[in-house]
């Protein structure tokens, strides 16, 4: 994770006070999952992920975990 993290601060996409819930969502989804983080990951996965998060977070919130993994898989 700490890739990522220097990722985000290194390319400054995410403002600075926003990348420990970057960094948060993406470990979320990796233990939603029961996965680790280098398996792979299919857009099928991450749209399970953002459904469920719909069920008790804000639109913005589930946006947000959408976009830090969009951001992670592209970093990695």
């Amino acid at each position: 994770m700490k890739k990522f993290e220097e990722y985000l601060k290194k390319t400054r996409m995410v403002p600075m006070g926003r990348i420990p819930y970057y960094i948060s969502w993406v470990s979320r989804f990796f233990a939603y999952h029961n996965k680790r983080l280098n398996d792979p990951v299919s857009p099928k996965e991450i749209d399970k992920f953002a459904h469920d998060l719909g069920k008790t977070y804000e639109e913005w919130q589930v946006n947000q975990a959408r976009d830090a993994m969009r951001l992670y898989l592209y970093c990695m």
